[in-house]
């Protein structure tokens, strides 16, 4: 059964600073197992505040009150440590295709599922919410950028690139996760160069959430890469001293 992701921790931060540049697949996947954590956190937060205005909706229409407290009872389930009639209770809101709760139930359900050591099933859910047409693309790009963070080792990297690409290219809430997916995606298959380009980017976006910039930072760090490139298109002065820098170096 796959262990549930670890809070960070002191010790867990000065691993950042002990990864060097041939960052091999094995430490790559250790890398993943010690702070996936972190960025499934953040997602986790997302999909809150869209249940919140989501929910909000939901409660608007009398019809959907019941799914509602369909969802509320599946919750309190879980946090009584009822796995299975938690997931029980999620699937017949997520079947209810008229309810606002559906997605968010599915989203749920599949969360659960993955924290239970599920997660081959985990991936198949969160596929299957990518893949549903009737729902909103912010619930599409959720359910793929989730099963590329519960399915970074079983996903075809093939398959992962296809999968965030959608959120990649969009303006949603999901894209900078993807963003930082597909930088770790890319750190996995050895090929740094694109990597550190995708993590500067996210980096320097004053655009994107405080929380995928600073973990940009860290893990640009941790490869003894710099979150701003080595030479400025704007500045050629600066781009010069730098080069010549690199090269007494």
């Amino acid at each position: 059964m796959a262990q549930p992701p670890s809070e960070p921790n002191p010790q867990e931060e000065a691993l950042f600073r002990e990864v060097d540049e041939d960052l091999r697949h094995e430490k790559m996947v250790a890398f993943w197992k010690q702070f996936g954590g972190l960025v499934i956190g953040a997602a986790i937060l997302v999909v809150a505040i869209v249940a919140g205005a989501q929910g909000w909706k939901a409660y608007q229409a009398s019809a959907r009150a019941a799914a509602a407290e369909q969802y509320e009872a599946a919750q309190v389930l879980l946090a009584k440590g009822d796995t299975e009639g938690a997931l029980s209770a999620l699937e017949a809101v997520a079947g209810n295709g008229a309810s606002g709760y559906a997605p968010l139930a599915a989203l749920r359900r599949a969360e659960v599922q993955a924290k239970d050591g599920k997660v081959e099933d985990a991936v198949a859910a969160y596929k299957k919410i990518a893949n549903d047409e009737n729902l909103e693309p912010v619930f599409r790009d959720a359910g793929r950028v989730l099963a590329v963070m519960r399915g970074m080792e079983i996903l075809d990297p093939a398959e992962v690139d296809s999968l965030l690409s959608s959120a990649r290219a969009g303006t949603g809430p999901w894209r900078a996760l993807a963003e930082e997916m597909a930088a770790i995606s890319t750190l996995k298959r050895g090929d740094k160069a694109t990597a550190v380009d995708l993590l500067r980017g996210l980096a320097n976006d004053p655009q994107g959430p405080g929380n995928s910039r600073r973990r940009a930072v860290q893990i640009l760090s941790a490869l003894g890469e710099s979150p701003k490139a080595p030479t400025s298109d704007s500045d050629g002065g600066a781009g010069t001293e730098t080069t010549g820098q690199g090269e007494k170096g």
